[in-house]
């Protein structure tokens, strides 16, 4: 989401509340056939620091979310 570059199969999402709190309160509704991983959040900032952008996908087993990754390490 901060270029635009891929179109995520599965999103990691980080909150200050628990994934039970999102679903409870309908902010988030779990599809069936959707990837979602939810993670306490660890920072202290508005929105999702590139670093941890970068890391999440060079942990993936995919060229091109490397792609992106190093993508990102350059705007950075």
């Amino acid at each position: 989401m901060l270029d635009d570059y891929l179109q995520p199969e599965r999103w990691d999402i980080y909150v200050a509340d628990n994934a039970n709190a999102l679903i409870a309160t309908g902010r988030m509704i779990p599809k069936a056939d959707g990837e979602i991983f939810v993670y306490r959040k660890f920072w202290n900032e508005a929105g999702t620091p590139p670093i941890v952008v970068y890391a999440d996908l060079m942990a993936m087993d995919n060229d091109r979310c490397r792609e992106a990754a190093e993508r990102i390490r350059e705007m950075v």
